[in-house]
């Protein structure tokens, strides 16, 4: 596994870990979705 994909895998992990704490009310649902086709490129200006 390369360095990006651990990376990737560490940040899931977190953030499904995050949104079990149900931080959800009445207002605002919280949901997490994880785009693994479209992933965000950074391209730095030049």
């Amino acid at each position: 596994m390369d360095k990006i994909t651990k990376y990737r895998e560490y940040i899931k992990t977190l953030l499904t870990n995050y949104a079990k704490d149900n931080i959800s009310t009445e207002e605002v649902d919280v949901q997490i979705i994880f785009d693994t086709v479209n992933a965000l490129v950074y391209h730095p200006l030049v």
